[in-house]
């Protein structure tokens, strides 16, 4: 992917007015979990051409990560404009309408998870609704999550959503959330990158409960699995959350030289 990078940087400098020389540099940026850099590179992009849906709707992506809700909803808007039948953007309106009436969403979806049980996709949305605080049916939820989980052994993002529900003072759960990561942890022994990226998943469950000290050792650890650049970016995001201003400077200086090793 950084190579991939390179090569894009390259012919943007060559052609710096392409629209969509920009938002090619950006899916490459968030494909090596470089999020700020996409964000400014779809920036460019709709600089050039505000009527670009696929920059439009990477920007709606992004801000949905962030939870941003007011800027998802305005870059959805100008992506439907471009891309009426994306489904993506359906995707999203659909969720949209059921987060304004989960029962009614709940209604479908378990019509769905009866008809087709293994529809992993249901099966998430299905959790949210129920951890909904409009619903707030925990059971339920955790119950779907599982169920999801077990469709989707290693799909590392569901394990910390799930993990992350678990840890909220909604739920309270978080001796459960802990146990699901440290598990995952245990079965990835042998494979150091997987492991390191529960490791970060864990260190940023234990910051959201905030016992830093043991979040801090955690970010080490993966680092220490697995130095590689993603790794690396989010050890320093980390730090600069929690004023550790000189260990992120390291890492990200460490970062940089790997970019430079692997152009």
């Amino acid at each position: 992917v950084e190579r991939a990078i390179g090569l894009l940087k390259s012919g943007l400098e060559q052609y710096p007015s392409s629209s969509i020389g920009w938002t090619y540099l950006a899916e490459a940026y968030l494909k090596a979990g470089r999020i700020e850099d996409a964000k400014s590179a779809l920036g460019r992009a709709l600089d050039i051409d505000p009527t670009n849906g696929i920059a439009n709707r990477g920007m709606a992506q992004i801000a949905m990560y962030q939870k941003s809700e007011k800027d998802e909803e305005r870059y959805l808007a100008r992506a439907a404009k471009s891309l009426p039948n994306d489904p993506w953007i359906a995707q999203r309106y659909q969720l949209a309408k059921e987060k304004g009436n989960p029962k009614d969403g709940i209604a479908r979806r378990e019509q769905t998870r009866r008809e087709a049980p293994e529809n992993l996709e249901n099966l998430v949305f299905l959790a949210r609704l129920y951890g909904d605080p409009k619903v707030a049916d925990y059971d339920r939820a955790s119950e779907a999550y599982r169920e999801a989980l077990a469709l989707a052994k290693d799909d590392l993002d569901l394990a910390r959503e799930f993990a992350v529900f678990l840890g909220s003072e909604e739920v309270n759960r978080p001796a459960q959330g802990e146990e699901l990561l440290k598990n995952l942890i245990n079965a990835a022994e042998g494979d150091l990158p997987k492991k390191a990226l529960l490791l970060i998943y864990l260190g940023q469950f234990y910051e959201g409960q905030r016992v830093l000290a043991t979040a801090e050792r955690h970010f080490r650890m993966a680092v220490s699995f697995d130095p590689s650049v993603r790794i690396l970016l989010l050890a320093a995001e980390f730090c600069s959350r929690t004023n550790r201003l000189r260990d992120a400077l390291e890492y990200y200086e460490r970062a940089l030289q790997q970019m430079e090793q692997d152009p």
